[in-house]
């Protein structure tokens, strides 16, 4: 909760004041809860094992998902392996 008298750290922009629709309402919930969830379980080392997500994740994990989907992030610049190619 903001301090009474204090500006808020980031100000409302122009959209955030405007009246959204129920859709928009339900989408940034919906984006929120996957950032705070990627936050908890996706750090330096991932908790790919306690992912509440996982059971929703083909057998092959949703790593090899990056890497077959067209433009995938399965290989840095000049094919250099990456945290994904374990």
């Amino acid at each position: 909760m903001p301090k009474i008298g204090k500006d808020p750290k980031h100000p409302v922009s122009r959209m955030s004041a405007m009246e959204r629709s129920e859709l928009a309402q339900h989408y940034n919930e919906f984006h929120a809860l996957i950032v705070r969830m990627g936050t908890a379980y996706y750090k330096s080392k991932h908790r790919c094992e306690k992912c509440p997500l996982r059971g929703f994740l083909p057998k092959r994990g949703a790593m090899a998902l990056l890497r077959s989907a067209p433009g995938g992030r399965g290989r840095g610049k000049a094919g250099k392996k990456t945290t994904f190619d374990k």
